[in-house]
């Protein structure tokens, strides 16, 4: 498969002061990656493809609410009590007000070719 993004993507993991993300009204969501042109998220709430959302990222200084467009949902974990979804959405205006952390491959792989 051909990668398509135009940003770099950096894991949960490696992005810092993001506690966490939501889907208006009030879907809390688990936040898979993230970049300046979208993110990827898990939610129990199925997300429809073509349909645009406001995701709210927050962090110690506030919310941040971004217009964005799903691009895809998959069914990553079924039981007998949930299905828990993984979204794709790509943001209506870049978003780069994030931090990376130091020493991270991504953060390196970044700043080298910056």
């Amino acid at each position: 498969m051909d990668e398509r993004r135009n940003n770099a993507r950096y894991v949960a993991a490696e992005v810092t002061g993001i506690s966490a993300v939501r889907v208006r009204p009030g879907i809390e969501a688990t936040l898979i990656d993230l970049g300046a042109g979208g993110l990827a998220l898990e939610t129990d709430r199925r997300l429809l493809p073509g349909r645009f959302v406001h995701v709210q990222l927050i962090d110690r200084g506030g919310t941040t609410t971004l217009r964005a467009r799903v691009l895809r949902t998959d069914v990553v974990r079924l039981t007998a009590m949930v299905v828990i979804y993984r979204c794709a959405v790509v943001f209506d205006q870049p978003y780069s007000a994030f931090t990376v952390a130091e020493g991270s491959d991504a953060a390196s792989a970044s700043a080298a070719t910056a």
